[in-house]
């Protein structure tokens, strides 16, 4: 961190380079607090009290414990109940790999004149289709969403799967 933020080498950090530090940080963490303020801010002061601090944690951790659920069995090499430095690194590489061949695919997809890169009108068509599909997923939210807080729990998701799915069934 020392040689990142230390502009002018002197092997300390001083009160500019420190207030670089909190910039960055606090510019890397932005769409999080953003993101935490829409879910949790239930008083809409555009702040997180105690109250709404505490049951965001508390859906933040039980995502965590779910998502450590779903990555141990298939990531812990050495079944030590615990995703160690290399298991990460894995993670990791098996997510930049999903990253690079869905880029390939959607490259694959709209480019049309096949010089390997999006151009504006191909980008503008691709977008468009992104865009339907977001507006798509607003609306089966808005209609899945039983108890009317804007987002999709548990229950209302397995519904909407369901449906899905006997739709699929229905058309085969």
């Amino acid at each position: 961190m020392l040689a990142r933020y230390d502009a002018n080498g002197d092997g300390t950090l001083d009160a500019n380079e420190k207030g670089a530090i909190k910039e960055h940080l606090r510019a890397e963490f932005e769409p999080l607090r953003k993101r935490m303020l829409a879910a949790y801010d239930a008083n809409g002061d555009g702040k997180l009290d105690e109250t709404e601090q505490q049951a965001g944690r508390k859906v933040e951790l039980a995502k965590l414990q779910k998502l450590r659920t779903s990555l141990l069995p298939k990531y812990d090499a050495n079944r030590n109940g615990v995703i160690d430095p290399p298991e990460r690194a894995e993670i990791r590489r098996v997510g930049q790999e999903f990253l690079k061949n869905a880029k390939a695919d959607v490259l694959r997809q709209y480019d049309a004149n096949n010089n390997g890169v999006m151009d504006p009108d191909e980008s503008a068509a691709f977008n468009a289709v992104a865009e339907k599909l977001r507006e798509d997923m607003r609306a089966k939210v808005k209609e899945y969403d039983a108890n009317g807080d804007g987002k999709l729990d548990e229950a209302e998701r397995a519904k909407l799967k369901s449906d899905l799915e006997s739709k699929a069934n229905q058309a085969r």
